[in-house]
């Protein structure tokens, strides 16, 4: 697989373009070649940006590939979990 639009998105925090991406027909946990999904890459970026892309992502069912079960992927859903988008 490639990299997709989301997955560059996602790993630069670029809020406006996910958010963007998210409202057309893209394909939510798509793995790139290395297996990671969109949400994989912002748990790589850690920034609060990348918290508030995870956030849009797993709200329509991304989910971790790569991190799942990891430290680090179980501390960043626990930072999303902690914000509110309202």
């Amino acid at each position: 697989m490639i990299r997709t639009p989301l997955h560059l998105a996602c790993g630069c925090g670029r809020l406006n373009a996910v958010s963007f991406l998210l409202g057309t027909d893209c394909t939510i946990n798509i793995c790139d070649r290395w297996g990671a999904t969109p949400l994989d890459e912002c748990v790589r970026g850690a920034t609060s940006y990348h918290v508030f892309c995870g956030k849009l992502v797993q709200g329509l069912g991304g989910v971790l590939s790569l991190f799942e079960g990891s430290q680090e992927g179980q501390e960043f859903l626990a930072r999303m979990k902690a914000i509110s988008i309202d």
